[in-house]
Order: structure tokens, then sequence, then C-alpha cells
């Protein structure tokens, strides 16, 4: 059977554990052919499905005041809780990555209670370093990976044959293999105990078999791993003397075990998706899905107060009660409210605020990699620099890196959210040569510009010592060089770019604060580079 194909019948075992055994699942899968099948596949189970998006009103979902029916009746009424409205049925929410933090801790809370007995299904139509917070995927017990799927894998295919050796207590060969995939998390094996059973469930069997625990290991660990299994190292060679040692010595549950184990350690690997693990942090890291407890929960709503408007406290909404007030206060007279009578309020009285998601930040980082940073000052920038791109991550930010030495700047690496990959760029940025910081300030504008484009707000930050010795078209010279850094300087000001220039010399350079001054940038002297200090700096 193909990968594809593999993958595909994963999926659709899934969405049934999902619907037969109200387990929970993450289906990465964008609109689409695939996509439609398996929802399909979802609404012919057994169960009926509650749909609600990512963006719901929490405060509906935990049984909140409906400030309506309260105005009408004169009594607190409250809305119907999201247990109360699943009332046995299946939980659907699309949009996952987009979700906020207190419908996530509301999800995570009701499978930590056992609210949902119909199942969850969380649809994630993230990019591939987007996130989805580890709170939930702690708690979901199945991922499934659907991109680069296509219409031929939905084909018919030859059934896989069952393996019907049963395997006995699960519990030990699958906390091993977590350990040996890098997984912390104790739910991880759980999670996996309870898709083997219910695979075996699925089949009318009361014991579970190799074939169920394989499954288990796809569906549950092998995309939470978090490296790869090591290779056996191979025995040493017997002595002249010594016989080496046979296969008869071991007893038959020792070789079983041995089997056991390494058919899950092949399952689990043929789970991780190629390339994956390069990045550091397996299927569900690269999809936001294994963060550590830092990361978001989902996109918060959190934000500037938005415009003022006319209409209900719903779908994120949020009452603003003194500006409903103020509209109602005029009209109370008219409706026959006087002193010490309950306000009166309509519908047309109701003001509301949808908060305005703050932008997710670009950093770009551009780095004097010249000879007058000097090797040893190059390693203190370097590691300054690694701190403020772990930072950046952190916050969700994207970052940029671009190098300037010799004649010309090099864009090392485009805003991305890849950490690992900005760090591998770093540490293999070499030393010396000429130092043209108008080049480098310049790609730096650029990037922020193309990243203002896109929607996100830039930060330019630039290290360097501010010995200037290469003028814009690659010709040495320092006086023209400091020029063409002044005027590309002014530009970055002109442009209204925020920018931090940090000087990297010994003792402090007076032209570095004077393009500090051309740039409109924070200027930060720093006699030693102390990496705590700057991520400080550009947090703030």
């Amino acid at each position: 059977m193909s990968a594809a194909a593999r993958r595909m019948e994963d999926a659709r075992a899934a969405i049934d554990l999902v619907s037969d055994a109200g387990l929970s699942l993450v289906l990465r899968a964008r609109e689409g052919p695939v996509r439609a099948h398996l929802l399909e596949r979802l609404a012919l189970g057994e169960r009926s499905v509650l749909r609600i998006t990512a963006e719901a009103d929490v405060e509906a979902l935990t049984g909140g005041i409906d400030v309506m029916a309260s105005v009408a009746a004169g009594q607190t009424v409250r809305t119907r809780s999201l247990a109360q409205r699943l009332e046995g049925r299946m939980l659907l929410v699309a949009g996952a990555e987009r979700i906020g933090e207190r419908f996530a801790a509301l999800i995570a809370r009701g499978l930590d209670e056992g609210a949902f007995p119909g199942g969850v299904v969380l649809i994630d139509e993230s990019e591939p370093d987007d996130a989805m917070g580890a709170m939930l995927a702690d708690r979901m017990a199945m991922w499934v990976d659907c991109d680069g799927l296509s219409l031929r894998d939905l084909e018919a295919f030859p059934p896989i044959d069952e393996d019907g050796e049963p395997t006995g207590d699960l519990v030990a060969p699958f906390c091993e293999l977590a350990a040996v995939l890098g997984i912390a998390s104790l739910r991880a094996p759980s999670h996996a105990i309870a898709v083997a059973r219910a695979l075996a469930a699925r089949r009318g069997a009361d014991e579970t078999t190799r074939s169920d625990a394989e499954g288990a290991v796809r569906l549950a660990l092998g995309p939470r791993a978090r490296r790869m299994p090591e290779e056996p190292s191979e025995p040493p060679p017997p002595e002249p003397d010594e016989t080496p040692p046979s296969d008869e010595t071991d007893t038959p549950e020792q070789k079983e075990g041995d089997d056991l184990g390494e058919r899950l350690v092949d399952a689990a690997q043929a789970a991780l998706p190629a390339g994956l693990l390069e990045i550091g942090g397996g299927a569900m890291a690269g999809a936001g899905l294994h963060g550590s407890a830092t990361s978001r929960s989902g996109g918060s709503p959190r934000g500037r107060r938005g415009r003022l408007r006319k209409g209900l406290p719903q779908a994120g909404a949020r009452l603003d009660l003194a500006a409903t007030l103020i509209a109602a206060a005029p009209m109370q007279r008219l409706r026959g409210r006087g002193p010490g009578d309950r306000p009166a309020i309509r519908t047309d009285d109701i003001r509301v605020r949808r908060p305005v998601p703050q932008r997710r930040r670009a950093t770009i980082f551009a780095v004097d990699a010249s000879g007058s940073a000097a090797l040893a000052r190059l390693a203190e920038v370097k590691g300054a620099v690694e701190h403020l791109l772990a930072e950046s991550y952190v916050r969700r930010d994207e970052v940029g890196l671009i190098a300037f030495r010799g004649s010309a700047a090099e864009t090392l690496l485009p805003p991305t959210r890849s950490l690992a990959r900005a760090k591998r760029e770093l540490q293999a940025l070499p030393g010396g040569g000429g130092t043209p910081l108008a080049a480098g300030i310049a790609a730096g504008l650029e990037q922020a510009a193309r990243s203002r484009s896109a929607g996100r707000a830039p930060l330019l930050v630039v290290l360097t010592d501010g010995g200037a010795n290469i003028a814009r078209d690659g010709t040495p010279g320092r006086a023209q060089a400091q020029q063409d850094a002044e005027a590309i300087a002014a530009l970055v000001a002109a442009a209204r770019i925020p920018a931090i220039l940090i000087d990297s010399s010994a003792r402090g350079d007076r032209r570095v604060e004077a393009l500090a001054r051309s740039m409109a940038a924070r200027y930060v002297r720093l006699p030693r580079v102390e990496d705590g200090a700057l991520a400080a700096i550009v947090a703030s």
C-alpha cells in the first residue's frame, strides 16, 4: 500500500473512531475534496454533529447572561452552556488554529471532565509553522494530516491484512516508545492505549492485536514525536574464545516483546512526514500542535478596542455597558421611567465593540558580520541575536535575518517562524570583509516594507559597530559609505518603520548615534552585548 493510501486509511479510521468511540481528533485539512469526503463520512456516523466556529462567543458557551432576554424578563436569564447544547452530540470546531484562549480552556476542561462523550473534532487549517496551542494538543487523542492528499487517494484500495496476534499489555511498550520519540506528555501513551482499544472494539474484538497497536501509534504517538528513533547499535564482535549468543537463549516472551517494539517503532516512523523533524519538533510541533507552555492556545481575541456600533453582544462583539446606558438615558422619560426606576433598555440602545486583533510582528535583524566587528565580537552578537530570535518566536513573531559584509548584504532568511532554520543560518554566518552598512539597512528596509504589505507590523533591528567603509554601489570609501548609510536611514524614518539601532562597538561610536537619529530609531549602546538586555529592549 502506498504512503498516501495509508494516510487516507488512517484518516478514515480516525473519523470512525470519533463516531463510534467518542474519541477526540485534530484533522489538519484545508478546503477540498478530501476534507469534504472525510466530513461527509463524519456526518454519516451514528451521532449527530454540533458545528461551532473558532470565533464563537465564549460567554454564551459558558452559560453567560443573555442580555436582551434578561432586559425583557426583568431578571437574569442565562444562555445554554456548551454541554447543554451538545446533548451527547459530537463537537466539530472549524478553524481550530484561531481558537482563543478562553475557548481553548473551555474545550480542554471539557475533555478532562469527560463532558464530550460524542467526541471532538478540531479542523486545523493553519500553515505548517502556524500554531494551535499545546493545552489543546496535549488532550486530543488523535492527529491526522491530510495535506497533500488528492482525489486519486480517495479511490478504493485493498484492505490491509489484519494481524490477529494479540499484543497483551500495551502500557509498557507505548510508554517506552513515547520516551524513544521524545514525547514528554504523560497523556500520549494513554491516548494511544484508548485508540488501540477502540480499534479492537470497532472490529468486535475484546483483545488488541498488533495491527491495532500500530494504528494507534500512527494516530496518537507518531504525530507527537519530537525526535527520530535512534538506529540500534551493532553488538560488538565476540571474542575468539566466546560462543556467539544464540536467539535460542531468548525466551519466547522476550522475542515477542522485541518484535512488537520494532514494529511499533516502524509504525511511528511511517507516521512522520518527511522533513518535519529536520526543523526540530515533529509533526505536531511543526504544525504548532505540540508547543511549549508559553505558546498560545489560539488566536487571542485581545487587541485594541474596536469601533463602537449598534448590535448584540455575540460572535466576538463585547457589550459596552457605559455606552449602552448613555444611549438609553435620553429616552427614559419617554419610556415612562422616573428617578429610582429600573432603566428601560431597548435593542436600539445596545452598543458593542469588537476587539481589533493586534497584528503579528515581523522582526527583521540586520547583523554586521564585517571584519571590523572582529570574530570575538561577532560571536557575542550571534549569541545575542539567537536569544532575540527565541524571544521573538515565543511572542509568535516572524523573524528575518540579514547579514552584511564584504561588498553587499545578503538575506539569509526571509521573515518566517522557523526558529531552527534561523539559528542554523546565524550559526553558519561567516565574519570578515568590509562594512556595507548602507546595503544592510537598505535590505532591512525592503524586508520590513514587504512585511508591512503582507499585514505584519515590522520592526527593524540593526546591530553594527558603525565602521561603514563600503558605499551603496559596492565601492570602497568611508566618506561616501557614511553618506549612503545616512541617506538610507532617512528613508527608514520616512517610511515610519519602527527601528532599533544597537551599537556593538567597544566604546560606542558617535556615527552610530547620528545614524540612529536619521533613522528615527531607538539607540542602544551596550559596552558588552548582553542577550537578556537586548531581548528586553526588543520586547518593549
